[in-house]
């Protein structure tokens, strides 16, 4: 029903480190007070950097666990809101961020999982949208979903069970690839996923993904695709390979090393698969 959801429903689930102060908060924030919105903040220390805000829309928890998807997950088992932003602590928040949210969720109230748009810092899509509403049915469409783009109605999520896998993210063995695995068992639990042609953050840094190593993207690619794809992991590899050769961002005497590295990122995947 149009108009269901409102301002107050929001919930931003905040991954962050070390921080002792809300420095950070106000750099997220520029167009607003963040104090306007519902907070949750995950800041994983050692102990020594904790982080206290006394505000009644924010709660903080200093925990000392470390990787990017225990954060995700342990905000997900904490969050009261009705609708919750996964997002982390170097984005900016648009200044019609949550009408956006809002026009996205009234509009299709049964939809799990949507994920909406990122520019760069010149304002440019962060990469190729779909140009209108999609509703995600392939998992192929989940592959370039960033998690600080998602919004998630959080009942609905949580009734499926579906965690971010704590093997994969920023901090774990394999570093990348836990959003897509996350919508890949939001889409075996037959939730509505949708894409939405609204931007909702500004990402002013490179991303992280184009900063690693060939061997050692491709031995987390060896883990991706072979949970997402099992025994068909190989195809998976090789079309990225083939696409990357073609974007020049790898060169053709790489491509022995980048098979050789997925085939131990998968053999290392599958010693703790279940």
């Amino acid at each position: 029903m149009a108009g269901e959801y409102t301002k107050e429903d929001i919930e931003i689930l905040i991954a962050t480190m070390d921080r002792q102060d809300d420095v950070f908060l106000k750099s997220m924030f520029p167009f607003m007070d963040y104090q306007e919105y519902k907070l949750l903040i995950v800041n994983q220390t050692t102990g020594e950097n904790k982080l206290h805000i006394q505000h009644n829309n924010i709660r903080v928890f200093n925990v000392f666990e470390k990787g990017l998807s225990k954060s995700r997950n342990f905000a997900l088992k904490n969050a009261n809101g009705k609708i919750c932003i996964f997002t982390d602590d170097d984005i900016i928040f648009k200044e019609n961020f949550s009408d956006n949210i809002l026009l996205a969720f009234n509009e299709i109230p049964n939809a799990g999982l949507i994920s909406f748009r990122t520019e760069n810092e010149n304002g440019s899509p962060f990469k190729k949208y779909p140009k209108f509403k999609k509703k995600i049915i392939n998992i192929k469409d989940c592959l370039n979903v960033m998690s600080v783009e998602i919004a998630v109605n959080l009942q609905i999520v949580k009734s499926t069970g579906c965690r971010f896998d704590e093997r994969f993210g920023l901090g774990a063995q394999f570093g990348m690839g836990e959003e897509a695995i996350f919508l890949s068992c939001l889409m075996q639990k037959k939730i509505d996923i949708y894409s939405y042609p609204k931007t909702i953050v500004v990402h002013p840094h490179l991303s992280t993904h184009t900063k690693v190593a060939v061997k050692d993207k491709y031995y987390i690619q060896g883990a991706f695709f072979s949970k997402l794809f099992r025994y068909n992991y190989i195809y998976w590899v090789l079309r990225k390979i083939m696409y990357e050769l073609k974007q020049h961002k790898i060169r053709l005497n790489q491509v022995l090393p980048a098979i050789t590295a997925a085939k131990k990122g998968r053999a290392d995947f599958l010693k703790y698969e279940k």
